[in-house]
């Protein structure tokens, strides 16, 4: 983001929101657009939010299955227990080690057992990913519980966590 306005109604927007409950990244936006003056834009900002919006469309039809019209007329060559499987696969997948929003995607008609390689290494790293995060909700929940504190801000608030 280039508008040091525009950050800071964002921050002002995710921090008001959040110390009420629950959030939703949509409704937070919906605030800082009700909120921020259009002149809190600069023009990186714009052209950033076009490809964001962008990126967010072309995601959406990467991800999606082929169409039954395309697919099924190759899969008269398939053995019938993949039929079912590569109805489901998306019209293209990442080959990036991590991911990410500069990673790199091949056609799955195009991809090479190199390309699915990749990729499933790729999902390995995500399944690890999320393993950690999850152990670390765990913990956390632990610490709330074994503290009797309703939330982190309670706990890093309270007398007995100074001491």
């Amino acid at each position: 983001m280039h508008s040091k306005p525009l950050r800071q109604a964002v921050d002002l927007a995710l921090d008001t929101m959040g110390m009420r409950g629950p959030v939703r990244r949509r409704d937070v936006a919906e605030e800082v657009l009700r909120a921020a003056s259009d002149d809190y834009w600069a023009l990186g900002d714009l052209r950033e939010a076009k490809l964001a919006y962008l990126h967010n469309e072309i995601a959406v039809r990467m991800t999606a299955a082929h169409s039954p019209e395309f697919i099924e007329p190759y899969l008269t060559h398939v053995p019938d227990k993949y039929r079912a499987m590569l109805r489901r696969i998306p019209r293209f997948i990442c080959v990036s080690p991590r991911g990410g929003r500069d990673a790199q995607h091949v056609m799955t008609f195009c991809a090479t057992p190199a390309d699915w390689e990749a990729n499933f290494a790729l999902k390995d790293h995500i399944v690890e990913a999320t393993r950690i995060s999850r152990d670390s909700a765990r913990d956390i929940r632990d610490l709330l519980v074994a503290t009797g504190c309703n939330s982190l801000a309670e706990l890093l608030s309270s007398k007995e966590a100074a001491e």
